[in-house]
């Protein structure tokens, strides 16, 4: 675990990109970040550099789709290389199918939680 957000100072970039840093050279297989708030452009947003550089070393970022907007339905932490989770609190499944690099297709099935509360449980990840 690698502390990156501070009780006085908040969440500072160069914080964020040291743990980062640290992770990928500590060998981690999977960076999982919840941090929010905006999101620059990909060459800013320390959340999306750091998550290139675990990308570019084979290290997949789970990141957290943010709470504060700037608007409805919009989500931060959006870049391509990144696995960004939202939650919802709807009666719906939303169904896709993902083509691999290695030309291989799975389909993935999403369904929020049905009793409303504020969670997103992964039915099933498949090939297909």
């Amino acid at each position: 675990m690698y502390k990156v957000c501070w009780r006085n100072f908040g969440c500072s970039d160069m914080d964020i990109l040291a743990a980062f840093e640290a992770a990928i050279n500590d060998g981690v297989d999977v960076v999982s970040i919840s941090i929010g708030g905006f999101s620059g452009s990909y060459d800013t947003d320390s959340i999306a550099l750091g998550s290139f550089h675990a990308m570019r070393k084979g290290i997949i970022t789970v990141a957290s789709a943010g709470n504060d907007g700037p608007s409805l339905g919009s989500v931060t932490n959006h870049a391509p290389w990144i696995f960004t989770v939202a939650a919802s609190g709807i009666n719906r499944q939303f169904k896709s199918k993902v083509v691999l690099g290695n030309g291989k297709t799975i389909l993935v099935s999403l369904s929020p939680n049905l009793i409303g509360v504020v969670s997103t449980k992964l039915i099933s990840l498949r090939s297909i």
